[in-house]
């Protein structure tokens, strides 16, 4: 292959992970050759001493039983810990560490072909502010620019999975059953017909299922009655139904399958977040749309779009900042200007479903008197939740004849609840 593109599902103990096939335009999991199984390589990282040298998965607790060395397996527990650790002579700290073990899994996964990485997106329910700049220290690591490696949430895997089926299974909207611990019911509503295209993903949890290792003849009761509860009624119509999690194996499913199959397509498996990622890696953006003619509805998606009005060529335009349809804690961005004869910025919030504005002004104060168009100024924005951010306006100055005073200046905003 020419250019590998990877989609990543990182859990607690494992990765999984899938690659784009540009010639049979799909995804194909990295599969074990003696199962057909997906391949899952452990998240154990081990330093060998005599070997000075860094190894993962199955040989990292391999040597780690009959070599001196030290092993790594709280990797995730501490990446925001600044802690130094002393291997073969170097400093590291954790998210190093996370660098070295993801790039050791890329190459048991892909072999040589990972020297053709052009596009890495990370699916993780641990997906935070801390794992995404770990993400982006990854994608220096791996000498790829921040774009060409990016974190989403497993949410927006899985919709990225659905949507890139046939427009039959989620055009009444779509339903994701996800049993382990507890039955939990992701309901994904579409409105097609709206300008922008309207996705609103809500969950709910059913407390009557009985936990996994009931038995089978009581799950399925139980589920056959959870299922005509969840689609009762048109306003609750979806067009295909997905049943993920371990509380599902065992093919216990019998007459809550009839009733689930009733007007709607059922699929089962448990890799829709890998093949997510692959999906949202090929698409080359893990925006679920770049250009804004969808919009998503759910927690943790960041529906404005933050801008700042310039003057360009004798016209004013928005300059942007830091574009919604992403998670929160992918949402960043900056601009630099050159403040013109004044000491107010206005940044602009602009929804991207309805068009509400939403005006930030910042008063800079303490800035030398210099002359129109030689303060240069790089205004940042990013988020600290789904509603809160902050927006940063650092002097640049104007080169040698006006030097940069160091100064910051920091305001945070307060998104509106949505509607």
């Amino acid at each position: 292959m020419e250019k590998l593109v990877v989609g990543m599902d990182i859990q607690t103990e494992y990765v999984e992970a899938c690659y784009f096939d540009a010639d049979m335009e799909d995804v194909v999991e990295v599969a074990e050759v003696s199962s057909g199984e997906m391949k899952r390589v452990s998240n154990d990282l081990f330093f060998s001493v005599e070997e000075n040298c860094w190894y993962c998965g199955v040989k990292a607790q391999e040597l780690y039983m009959i070599k001196p060395g030290q092993m790594y397996s709280d990797i995730y527990d501490n990446l925001d810990s600044n802690s130094i650790i002393i291997a073969g002579g170097r400093e590291y700290i954790y998210m190093d560490l996370f660098c070295i073990l993801i790039r050791l899994q890329l190459e048991q996964l892909f072999g040589e072909e990972i020297g053709k990485l052009s596009k890495l997106v990370i699916s993780s329910p641990m997906a935070d502010i801390v794992l995404n700049k770990a993400v982006g220290r990854l994608a220096r690591f791996l000498k790829l620019d921040k774009e060409q490696v990016e974190l989403i949430s497993p949410m927006l895997g899985r919709l990225f999975y659905i949507f890139s089926q046939d427009s039959s299974v989620w055009s009444y909207g779509a339903a994701v059953f996800h049993y382990d611990e507890s039955l939990i019911l992701e309901r994904i509503q579409v409105l097609r017909y709206q300008n922008p295209m309207k996705i609103t993903i809500s969950t709910e949890t059913f407390d009557s299922m009985p936990p996994v290792d009931a038995s089978n003849s009581e799950k399925d009761n139980a589920f056959h009655e959870v299922v005509r509860e969840a689609f009762f009624g048109r306003s609750k119509a979806v067009s295909g139904v997905y049943l993920v999690g371990r509380g599902f194996l065992n093919n216990w499913l019998d007459n809550s399958l009839d009733n689930l199959c009733r007007g709607r397509r059922v699929f089962m498996g448990q890799n829709m977040c890998a093949k997510g990622a692959c999906y949202a890696a090929a698409s080359g953006s893990a925006a679920i749309s770049p250009k804004g003619d969808v919009y998503v509805n759910a927690t943790g998606m960041i529906q404005y779009d933050i801008g700042i009005k310039v003057i360009y060529q004798g016209r004013e335009q928005i300059a942007p900042i830091a574009l919604g349809g992403r998670e929160w804690f992918a949402t960043t961005g900056s601009v630099t200007i050159f403040l013109d004869d004044t000491n107010r910025i206005e940044i602009d919030m602009y929804h991207r479903g309805t068009n509400e504005l939403v005006k930030e002004v910042i008063e800079i104060k303490g800035l030398p008197n210099r002359p129109p168009k030689t303060t240069k100024l790089t205004i940042t924005v990013r988020y600290l939740d789904e509603r809160r951010g902050e927006i940063c306006i650092r002097d640049k100055g104007f080169g040698t004849m006006y030097p940069t005073t160091g100064k910051m200046y920091i305001k945070e905003f307060l998104l509106p609840e949505e509607r």
